[in-house]
């Protein structure tokens, strides 16, 4: 799973008081039902960081022709050769009450 993380991204969810570090923890830990879709392409994930914080993280699958490899790491740029998908996050925030309370109801069933 590789993340592009351009100004634009870092930007909006550093206003919520999130980084990508946290982001990306949400989403490569997401257990069932998220990834859940959220229609046009996008996907919404709910997840605890590792310090407990519990965040709403957005992102879409970029198509190849959208992904700017300048913004990859070197080892990143081999996976999406070889055919890793790349996430682009556009939505990162602190959940609700009433989400937080939904969360831990479903992680009870699991």
């Amino acid at each position: 799973m590789i993340f592009q993380w351009d100004d634009d991204n870092v930007a909006h969810i550093a206003e919520h008081g999130v980084g990508p570090d946290e982001a990306e923890h949400v989403v490569e830990h997401a257990m069932s039902p998220f990834p859940r879709t959220a229609g046009d392409g996008k996907f919404i994930v709910w997840g605890e960081t590792p310090d407990g914080w519990h965040l709403q993280v957005g992102f879409v699958y970029l198509p190849d022709d959208r992904v700017d490899i300048t913004l990859l790491q070197p080892g990143q740029i081999m996976d999406f050769q070889m055919g890793a998908r790349v996430l682009y996050v556009f939505h990162a925030m602190p959940m609700t009450e009433k989400q937080k309370r939904q969360f831990r109801k479903q992680k009870g069933r699991r």
